[in-house]
């Protein structure tokens, strides 16, 4: 991983593999750079790197990264949402948002992705992409899930919302 930090980790396929999202990085002691970010898959039950691929080619970084479901990852980095096959080692499905992410990128317990774009805090079906708004909120925060409120942290202050969570 000389050529890469990490952005993102998670265990999919039922915590038989770990995949490890990257950002592009130089190795100081030999100036080499990577061209574009990838994702590594570590097989638990081998305890081995089994593979690894560049969903784009254009991306210094794969971005922050959440189990999608089987061997999937749903990812965003930048403005692009995105969820990836690490077996078939293929993104399956992508979409440009209309602004970045920002803050947390957590799922929720209605199993949907929950972040800010800009300063509106979302939920996003990770099966289709569909973006719901909850509300504006600043700043963005970490967010946590307690019954149907959600807790933000940001301020100096836990701020929470009722009532929003299904």
């Amino acid at each position: 991983f000389a050529l890469y930090d990490v952005a993102g980790l998670c265990a999919v396929d039922g915590g038989r593999k770990i995949v490890y999202s990257s950002s592009c990085v130089t190795d100081p002691s030999t100036g080499q750079k990577s061209e574009a970010a990838k994702l590594f898959v570590y097989d638990t039950q081998k305890q081995e790197l089994t593979g690894s691929f560049v969903p784009f080619a254009d991306r210094r970084s794969t971005g922050r990264i959440l189990p999608g479901g089987g061997t999937t990852v749903i990812g965003w980095t930048g403005d692009l949402i995105y969820c990836a096959d690490v077996a078939e080692q293929k993104v399956v499905r992508q979409a440009q948002l209309l602004g970045k992410l920002g803050g947390d990128f957590r799922l929720g317990p209605d199993g949907k992705v929950w972040c800010f774009i800009e300063k509106t805090l979302v939920r996003i079906d990770p099966t289709t992409f569909v973006i719901e708004a909850v509300g504006t909120v600043e700043p963005a925060g970490r967010i946590a899930f307690a019954g149907r409120s959600v807790l933000l942290s940001g301020t100096t202050e836990i701020r929470m919302i009722e009532n929003v969570a299904p």
